[in-house]
């Protein structure tokens, strides 16, 4: 399934866009409530200046020199106030981009402040926000879109005194996107924005449109959530508060699987390598993620952050990254010893940011194997030839798992069952062969040691036998070497083995014994 494509910010209701692969325009109106509030100022100084005028020039009063020139710079500051409130009701702002060059004009009356930049010098486009205090008073953020250069140059300021974060995180959005410049962190970008309800509603809002899943907007952001079905995960997104009602508000995404049948089949390994990926992906990004808590088990994985992510593309990430996992699972703990092996190292590693889910992943495969506990001497691994043993596992100084799985390989998964083990060296014989509860493996075709409870030699040379004992003289395991004095080992009458070789053969084994009728294969 393709990945979906999903825009960071929904256009803003006051902005205006036209794009074609010509020319990108974006423009918005600059009429607000300030302007109001100073043309009322305005017709207060000019009315009162027309007044003025109105006493010295119609009824005749007199002026002197100074009352003159106080006039006149009255007239200027009302006419400058004038022009300022005139061009907030009928100005626009607009940028035009081109594949050329950057151009932030307004109009249509003349303003200052108009800027033009080569394309070909734009390394990234940022918001910066600007928090500006005077006096005692609280203070405000205003927000400024800036341009990075590659020649290293200071960085360009193309808009400021932004009063609103969408906008100008908007415009980064589509002017980045138009030149095709991939979007990047810079140190002096801010993404925690004063207006944090409104920007996670239409960032969350976004992410549920391209994943077709259920929004809603609640008149809190603890009340705002998405929810519904995203490649057969149950997926939700909410807010919440730590410590309610006044905790830091903490975004919360969790994934469920709607079904536990295992949907792909990777190795143990490359499930580790995914999750290393996720962790290294967290590690880079904002200092909110350091602080996440990632946990969960088989059937869900839950993610919690500090602070609201407002970041569409960073929560699809976390959705699709996720959702492999949970998919993964089910075949991970059918498995389960390998996969606890290979788990570990991630379980155990304190800087990994998915350490709590692995190790609660490896108490719940730990868990399924406890059905081998009761007859795990009676298990012998298809692959080592070697029986099934309790195993333990350190998570941390204090917590530990058991599980049981093969003394070599740790799977817990492919077993012969059987009571009694027989070493056969058989040049016809096939590699394994059971009767009953007796299971008999040809170490000549196996090349190596396993558990065994008895030998039978029945077409083997000199040099064979000379090999396989060899091989149990070297067997660093205690408690099978210990058992070989007392082991019983029978020879075929088909079997010539020299004097030399029935000596070493009744010096490494307790009981060597002559038996006809042995040729069965």
């Amino acid at each position: 399934m393709p990945t979906p494509v999903i825009p960071e910010i929904l256009l803003p209701p006051n902005l205006d866009t036209k794009s074609s692969t010509d020319e990108l325009t974006i423009s918005y109106r600059w009429r607000a409530l300030i302007h109001f509030i100073v043309a009322i100022f305005a017709l207060l100084c000019n009315g009162f200046n027309m007044y003025i005028i109105f006493l010295h020039t119609v009824l005749g009063v007199p002026a002197t020199g100074e009352n003159l020139m106080a006039l006149g710079l009255c007239l200027l500051v009302g006419l400058g106030i004038a022009y300022y409130v005139l061009a907030g009701f009928i100005n626009r702002t607009t940028i035009r981009v081109t594949p050329d060059h950057l151009q932030v004009a307004y109009g249509p009356l003349p303003y200052f402040g108009g800027i033009t930049v080569q394309t070909e010098d734009i390394n990234q486009i940022y918001v910066a926000e600007i928090f500006t205090k005077s006096g005692k008073g609280p203070g405000h953020y205003s927000y400024e879109l800036r341009a990075r250069l590659n020649s290293g140059l200071k960085d360009k300021k193309l808009l400021k005194d932004l009063n609103t974060p969408l906008n100008a995180l908007y415009l980064e959005q589509e002017i980045e996107h138009y030149l095709g410049i991939e979007d990047t962190t810079v140190p002096q970008e801010k993404r925690k924005t004063a207006d944090q309800k409104e920007y996670a509603v239409r960032s969350w809002q976004a992410l549920a449109q391209a994943l077709n899943l259920e929004f809603v907007a609640g008149k809190h952001l603890e009340t705002t959530s998405v929810s519904g079905t995203y490649n057969n995960h149950t997926v939700g997104l909410s807010a919440f508060r730590k410590d309610y009602p006044r905790g830091v508000l903490h975004t919360r995404l969790g994934l469920a699987a709607n079904s536990l049948q295992a949907k792909t089949y990777p190795t143990p390994q490359n499930v580790v390598l995914l999750m290393n990926q996720i962790s290294e992906t967290l590690e880079a990004e904002e200092p909110d993620h350091m602080k996440s808590k990632i946990t969960g088990s088989g059937q869900e994985i839950a993610y919690e952050q500090p602070g609201i992510e407002t970041r569409a593309k960073s929560l699809l990430y976390l959705f699709d990254s996720f959702g492999p996992l949970l998919d993964a699972y089910p075949y991970m703990a059918s498995l389960g010893g390998e996969a606890i092996v290979a788990l570990k190292p991630v379980a155990t590693d304190k800087t990994h940011r998915l350490k709590s889910l692995t190790g609660q992943w490896i108490e719940d495969i730990a868990r399924q194997t406890d059905q081998l506990q009761n007859h795990a001497s009676q298990l012998v691994c298809q692959l080592c030839m070697v029986r099934c043993a309790a195993h333990k596992v350190e998570l941390s100084t204090l917590n530990s798992v058991s599980f049981f799985g093969c003394r070599e390989c740790f799977q817990s998964q492919d077993f012969y069952e059987a009571d009694h083990i027989v070493a056969v060296l058989d040049t016809l014989m096939d590699d394994v062969s059971q009767d009953g509860n007796t299971l008999r493996i040809n170490w000549l075709r196996h090349g190596t040691l396993f558990d065994f409870d008895s030998v039978e030699i029945i077409r083997a040379t000199d040099e064979d036998v000379e090999r396989f004992i060899v091989q149990v003289g070297n067997d660093t395991l205690p408690a099978r070497a210990a058992t070989y004095k007392n082991m019983h080992c029978t020879l075929s009458d088909t079997c010539y083995l020299s004097e030399n070789t029935l000596r070493i053969l009744n010096k490494t084994f307790g009981h060597v014994k002559e038996k006809s009728h042995l040729d069965r294969y």
